[in-house]
């Protein structure tokens, strides 16, 4: 992407969205969602893949930046997680090598074409344990 085209009479209007929240903002249309340099803990890979693919799904442009910064086993499982909830693209070698790190394009999966991998044990577990966390922070008061 060399530009996004805004069109005449729309604003641009910038928010930090928190991975996994019931966010307000993903009530409202979503044009672009950006993420840099945000893969680097396990414990935020389920819900930042829920939400990405939540705002995607609702037709969003989802770009991806990412530089490693996280062991290449954790890596995968990102990927892995990503790959199972929508499509990915990598962007043109040029660009990583401008930027320093690789650009992804990410679009709802096509209907017709299904994950082509199955979830590895590691990356189920990844989303029981925030499954877990999920309802234990939203639970009713005393309904544990």
């Amino acid at each position: 992407y060399s530009s996004i085209t805004i069109p005449v009479g729309e604003r641009v209007r910038v928010a930090q969205l928190a991975w996994g929240t019931d966010c307000k903002l993903l009530r409202e249309p979503v044009h672009l969602v950006f993420g840099a340099d945000v893969v680097y803990s396990e414990d935020g890979f389920v819900p930042m893949v829920g939400t990405l693919r939540a705002a995607v799904g609702r037709g969003a442009v989802g770009l991806l930046c990412y530089r490693r910064r996280c062991a290449v086993t954790s890596e995968e499982h990102f990927f892995h997680l990503l790959t199972d909830a929508m499509d990915v693209e990598r962007l043109e070698a040029s660009l990583e090598v401008a930027l320093g790190a690789a650009l992804y394009r990410l679009t709802p999966r096509s209907r017709r074409a299904a994950s082509s991998t199955q979830p590895c044990q590691y990356c189920e577990f990844l989303r029981a344990q925030w499954a877990r966390h999920f309802v234990s922070e939203h639970a009713p008061a005393g309904a544990a």
